[in-house]
């Protein structure tokens, strides 16, 4: 008979899935690593001369070695702000979203301020535009980008034999789709998905993934939890 217990697919690239796959053990539940992206560090900015950097993503850290530390950070995300302050920055504010972010460099920052803002290659709000339009004097700087890996971990072709017992753990748009391109349309309707956020869980949608869950708050905490309720009702249904 087939085991129901759920198996979580870690699509999170390879440096980012050891701690996953650790907490999801100790909650009681299996999980496969199988990232869906590679990410690749690009060079740092030649100017760094601002007095805001707005950085959205931990793997953009590195970009701002060279920025002075009295610049006040505006990061996306618990674990890229504790990069930037181990980095030794001072004056770090974290925000949830990217939206909430700008609402409040909008509303605590007179322009005109020079600004850098240190992205990925892909990026589904053009933070740099938003600014501008708002006579900031911004600029912005490639510091990494994303690559789609082609091929599926072996567990994770075992796993997909039942694929009703499979979650998915989505923690971007961009993850949404590349492992879209991995799994058959019959596939992706049948498996679950974990998305980190409503915005997830529209590219999952929209990836024709028919079973979203969408994560309380947007992190990692967050996810665990959902997980942990799901390993939970499993239990007890056996």
């Amino acid at each position: 008979m087939p085991s129901s217990q759920p198996i979580f697919w870690i699509t999170r690239p390879s440096a980012d899935s050891e701690t996953t796959l650790a907490s999801i053990a100790a909650l009681g539940g299996k999980a496969i690593a199988s990232p869906v992206m590679q990410i690749e560090i690009l060079g740092a900015p030649d100017d760094v001369s601002c007095a805001h950097v707005i950085i959205t993503s931990k793997y953009a850290c590195h970009a701002a070695q060279d920025v002075a530390r009295s610049a006040t950070v505006w990061a996306v995300g618990e674990k890229t702000g504790a990069k930037m302050k181990a980095m030794g920055f001072a004056a770090v504010r974290v925000f949830a979203k990217a939206q909430y972010l700008l609402q409040a460099f909008a509303r605590e920052v007179k322009t005109p301020a020079q600004i850098l803002y240190l992205r990925g290659e892909t990026v589904r709000m053009d933070i740099t535009a938003i600014l501008r339009a708002q006579h900031y004097q911004a600029r912005e700087h490639i510091a990494y980008r994303t690559l789609a890996e082609t091929t599926l971990a072996t567990p994770l072709h075992d796993a997909l034999a039942q694929p009703l017992q499979l979650y998915v753990m989505l923690y971007s748009a961009q993850a949404a789709s590349f492992a879209a391109a991995l799994l058959t349309r019959q596939q992706r309707a049948a498996v679950h998905c974990n998305c980190i956020s409503d915005v997830v869980r529209e590219a999952a949608l929209a990836e024709g993934f028919a079973h979203t869950h969408v994560s309380k708050t947007p992190d990692g905490a967050g996810m665990l939890m959902l997980a942990q309720a799901q390993i939970t009702a499993k239990l007890a249904a056996n």
